[in-house]
């Protein structure tokens, strides 16, 4: 039976990600989900067949943002302990990722101030 978790991040758990409201908040959650997504990959291996991920607009009272699911079968052990993995995710950025955000012109808005990573 497919189910489905909510990673509730877009960005390694002890990584800043882009904020809602902010000027180029869509295009930098795009950006860090795809390379949060391809980290993902490079440390737990491909998902196993069957399984995906996708990502999520999710209406917000200060508007949508974007969240990252993952779909798998509850039945299939494999996807199971991958879920298990994804969960866990990663804690930062590698030093791949990034080379990703930059080569994307990732920018992230801190407190009105916008840096590069």
């Amino acid at each position: 039976m497919l189910d489905y978790i909510e990673l509730c991040r877009t960005v390694p758990c002890d990584e800043r990600c882009s904020q809602v409201g902010s000027e180029k908040y869509l295009k930098n959650a795009r950006i860090e989900a795809k390379v949060y997504l391809n980290q993902l990959r490079r440390v737990l291996g491909a998902n196993p067949i069957g399984s995906f991920f996708r990502n999520v607009l999710c209406p917000h009272e200060v508007g949508a943002y974007l969240d990252l699911k993952f779909y798998f079968d509850m039945e299939d052990q494999r996807h199971v302990n991958y879920m298990n993995k994804v969960e866990v995710g990663c804690k930062k950025w590698d030093k791949i990722a990034k080379k990703e955000l930059d080569e994307n012109d990732y920018e992230l808005e801190i407190n009105s101030k916008t840096i590069k990573l």
